[in-house]
């Protein structure tokens, strides 16, 4: 089914001789945000307790060619991500006798990645390329549209995608002094890694123009083009744990 000329209304890609006649020159964003906190706690003359957390989110925008619906952006590694970061830790310090001293950590962390195309949730892309069913976990956007020796619009695939990794880690350590001697021993236990992530190509189509030297010529032909390429997938979440 042929591609809809709508598809090619976002920018005007033509222009005199070699030369595209758009430019623009898009602002990049990147903003950090953290917090700790801690807790001492000194239970008794044997025990010291202590809890710290920490909470870190970093959101970043690198914008496409064109931004909006007609977006070009080259790769999976751009456009809108976000991730946040969560860490706690236990810490008991006991003391057995005057010469044994056990030292005890419980720590979590859990991270939430997210990536998103700049258009995402803007549209749904059979209003463009007829066919593709609406997905609204990744519709937004155009299929990736390549104008052959000139440039392209759309978004990237494995757009959208997220991945949330979970750990936790157990450490204890006894230290003995003896004499003039200090010996310290101890082991670390880690839970088997949990991790949800969805990275997987998006239901898209890839459109191609023939290799052409005059842009106008390009942009006429990729109306009458057909799907150079159709990918489907489950865009469902996978779950994994590694130990």
């Amino acid at each position: 089914m042929p591609c809809r000329a709508s598809s090619l209304s976002f920018r005007s890609l033509t222009g005199r001789g070699q030369l595209n006649n758009y430019f623009r020159n898009a602002g990049l964003s990147d903003n950090n945000d953290s917090y700790d906190g801690r807790v001492d706690w000194t239970a008794s003359k044997t025990d010291n307790l202590f809890v710290r957390y920490s909470y870190i989110s970093r959101s970043r925008f690198i914008p496409g060619n064109y931004g909006g619906i007609a977006d070009g952006t080259s790769t999976s590694a751009f456009g809108r991500q976000k991730i946040y970061s969560h860490s706690a830790v236990l810490g008991w310090t006991h003391i057995l006798s005057p010469n044994i001293l056990n030292e005890f950590h419980l720590g979590f962390i859990r991270n939430r990645s997210i990536a998103q195309q700049d258009p995402f949730g803007l549209n749904a892309a059979d209003e463009f390329v007829p066919g593709i069913p609406n997905n609204p976990a990744v519709a937004g956007g155009v299929p990736l549209t390549q104008f052959a020796n000139f440039t392209f619009i759309g978004s990237p695939d494995f757009l959208p995608k997220s991945q949330t990794p979970q750990q936790i880690q157990w450490v204890d350590t006894v230290s003995l002094a003896l004499g003039k001697h200090s010996l310290k021993l101890g082991g670390t236990l880690y839970a088997p890694m949990r991790n949800i992530f969805q990275d997987e190509p998006a239901l898209a189509a890839i459109l191609a123009s023939p290799a052409s030297s005059v842009a106008g010529a390009a942009v006429r032909a990729i109306t009458a083009l057909r799907p150079a390429s159709l990918t489907r997938t489950d865009c469902s979440a996978s779950h994994s744990r590694r130990s």
